[in-house]
């Protein structure tokens, strides 16, 4: 129960779905909704009871009349419910930790070199102001953690939060795996750290950029990639870093003029790579950018927006083969944020766009995050759209998941189904997707379950038919996140992220065995 509202005392009336309490201790046994075992119950002056059979959701919207008058209804004097039965989904298990830890983790990307073998990469916390980088390993059926040690010049100054993880990590060969992260030095939060699997260890990289990032020494990386002869390329910020065997190495910064670049994705090809974001000018206008190379060699270019487009990014991309890619983004037109896409064929860029799902409102607010070619002319993209829910006289506007098919026609979208979702806040989105084959995908993202709770969420695409799953945790009552999620074979998938467990605690989680397809 999540009562937002104390109703006052002395002669006060409660009006609950329409139906009038004249006094407010006693009331029982008041049908909900012409629901058969559904009851709104006053426990007091100050309380609301709801009883429902198993996976029933609902709103109980609250008025109070006084001599004074009759409040209205708000957010504030609403509050919705739920039962304590766990919807159907895919169960999470937590990361096991380093000997001698029992603080937070988390989980924030994996990569799956061969059936079976898999590389977790994240954070574990151990205190309440320091995080350590954190590997986890998937062999014979059974995750263990690795610690990464730190560089020499790692520091945990009292004044700031110490933070080392790992963000991205990228696997060719069950002996060959690169990671990419940050540490804090003496000075520096956000310093680059990759480290490197040779099929026995992890040896750990220090890279120190000073003030190359626009003035600034703070890193994120987004994007990691690395290609069958272990060429890798890593983007953070607007920073392009690249390895050819030996050595991390910062690719110069192509000319932009007086504007610079923000990078959020990297895709390699067997020769060159494509890395995406956007070009920030000095009136803070936003252009796509695709930023193109090899080695230390890299060129950038503005995208086209689609006619009628002013402002756009691009923030994922997907290289199936040589000299075809797609990515995916969003820009603006008549005030509105439409999803963009950005097709590379015959050595030209060209823009184009994507409809909605079949909703209430036109393309007032939609975009992408994640796109995944398994071939040429065949991909799936992922985001959100916003749909419109009215409630009497109120309006929401909610973002709701979707996917669109790119390839073959027109693009087609779908919405992406939830189940037990919020019908207060139905927040939702797809943040990344991975194919297999054409029509062979797995999607990841979240959504607010009932009683505003973050769930994670699990789609299948298999020929068309949109799925979904929930991401049950280890303890019941918790939220999860996803972050990332990897290819272990043909048809089933890896997915990682985070969880709230029974201390309150941020853990990590990992599940295996995710189905794609039939």
């Amino acid at each position: 129960m999540y009562p937002p509202y104390s109703p006052a005392t002395g002669g006060s009336r409660v009006l609950v779905e329409g139906s009038e309490f004249t006094g407010l201790g006693g009331v029982t046994g008041v049908d909900f909704g012409g629901v058969a075992g559904t009851d709104v119950v006053v426990d007091s002056d100050d309380q609301l009871h709801v009883t429902a059979p198993p996976h029933l959701s609902g709103i109980v919207h609250v008025r109070v009349t006084t001599p004074a008058g009759t409040s209205r209804t708000s957010w504030d004097s609403r509050f919705s419910f739920d039962t304590p039965v766990e919807p159907a989904g895919v169960t999470a298990v937590p990361a096991p930790l380093p000997a001698g830890s029992t603080a937070g983790s988390d989980i924030a990307d994996v990569a799956c070199p061969a059936p079976g073998e898999c590389f977790a990469v994240g954070s574990y916390s151990i205190s309440d102001d320091e995080t350590r980088p954190l590997v986890e390993r998937l062999s014979g059926g059974t995750w263990s953690p690795t610690e990464l040690p730190l560089p020499p010049d790692a520091v945990h100054p009292p004044e700031w939060w110490q933070d080392a993880r790992m963000q991205q990590v990228a696997c060719t060969a069950v002996d060959f795996c690169v990671a990419a992260g940050v540490y804090d030095t003496e000075g520096a939060a956000g310093s680059p750290l990759f480290a490197t699997w040779d099929g026995s260890g992890w040896t750990v990289f220090a890279y120190f950029v000073g003030d190359a990032v626009n003035g600034d020494d703070w890193i994120h990386f987004d994007g990691l990639d690395c290609t069958a002869d272990r060429r890798c390329a890593a983007v953070g910020a607007d920073l392009v870093f690249v390895n050819d065997g030996d050595a991390w190495a910062i690719a110069p910064t192509p000319d932009t003029g007086a504007s610079h670049g923000r990078l959020n994705d990297v895709d390699c090809t067997a020769t060159e790579c494509f890395a995406v974001g956007r070009l920030v000018e000095p009136d803070f206008h936003h252009t796509p950018l695709v930023e193109r190379g090899a080695g230390l060699s890299w060129t950038a270019q503005a995208l086209p927006h689609p006619a009628g487009g002013r402002q756009g990014t691009l923030n994922a991309i997907s290289c199936p083969a040589e000299g075809s890619c797609t990515a995916v983004g969003q820009y603006t037109a008549g005030g509105d944020r439409r999803p963009l896409v950005e097709t590379l064929a015959g050595g030209t860029w060209t823009p184009g766009s994507a409809p909605q799902p079949s909703v209430n409102l036109p393309d007032v607010y939609a975009f992408f995050r994640g796109v995944s070619c398994p071939a040429p002319g065949s991909c799936v993209a992922v985001g959100a759209y916003e749909d419109e829910v009215r409630e009497g006289y109120d309006v929401s506007y909610p973002m709701l998941p979707m996917t669109t098919f790119i390839g073959g026609g027109a693009p087609v979208t779908e919405p992406v189904p939830m189940v037990d979702v919020d019908p207060v806040r139905p927040e939702a989105g797809m943040d990344d997707v991975l194919c297999t084959a054409p029509g062979r995908c797995v999607g990841t993202g979240g959504y607010n379950l009932l009683g505003y709770r973050t769930r994670g969420l699990v789609a299948t695409l298999t020929a068309g038919a949109v799925g979904s799953s929930p991401v049950r945790t280890p303890f019941q009552a918790g939220e999860s996140f996803i972050h990332g999620s990897a290819v272990d074979t043909a048809d089933r998938a890896v997915v990682v992220g985070q969880y709230v467990d029974a201390q309150g605690r941020y853990r990590g989680l990992l599940v295996t065995g995710v189905a794609i397809g039939p």
